[in-house]
């Protein structure tokens, strides 16, 4: 079975440069021991007009892991009265 977790930085600059080569999605998940699916949904979530940017793609995923709590990993609360969004 090949590993399902999370992407890493790393392999997300692998697909940048795979995607730009020519390698197809395929052969970027047999490269980095992930499932098909998983580079997939990286794609969709990730790409945008100018394609993919695995320097955004990271942000986002720093973003939305952050810890609830911790403001300096998240953003400013300002606005969010006193409730953890």
């Amino acid at each position: 079975m090949k590993n399902k977790k999370h992407l890493t930085r790393e392999q997300r600059y692998e697909i940048e440069i795979l995607l730009r080569i020519g390698k197809s999605q395929k052969e970027i998940a047999e490269l980095l021991g992930k499932d098909k699916s998983v580079i997939s949904r990286e794609l969709k979530r990730n790409s945008h007009k100018r394609g993919y940017s695995a320097r955004m793609a990271q942000e986002y995923a720093d973003y939305y892991f952050a810890h609830p709590y911790s403001s300096w990993e998240r953003g400013l609360n300002k606005y969010t009265n006193g409730l953890i969004l």
